[in-house]
């Protein structure tokens, strides 16, 4: 192995995909102390053209827990059941 640095410093945060989002907000809030910092709707054409789902709508709620940044995510394209495909971590993002 080199020695070469690693230019990964640190995790920036960690999105999850949820069912129910006001849930999964009491829950992260009330098990984790998770602080929520922002409420976002997304929508529309661009939207659309992210996802390559016409119609799509989601909705993202960001916050922390500690240190770390968490983001909940809701799409109006997945289906509204227990965990399964398209529910979950979706995203670890390094800093």
């Amino acid at each position: 192995m080199t020695d070469v640095p690693s230019l990964v410093k640190g995790v920036s945060h960690v999105s999850i995909a949820v069912s129910d989002m006001d849930r999964s907000i009491a829950f992260y809030r009330d098990v984790f102390g998770w602080e929520q910092l922002f409420d976002e709707h997304m929508e529309g054409e661009s939207f659309d053209a992210i996802t390559g789902v016409k119609g799509a709508a989601g909705r993202a709620c960001g916050g922390r827990i500690g240190d770390l940044r968490v983001e909940l995510m809701s799409f109006n394209y997945v289906p509204n059941v227990a965990p399964g495909a398209g529910l979950g971590l979706r995203v670890l993002s390094m800093e």
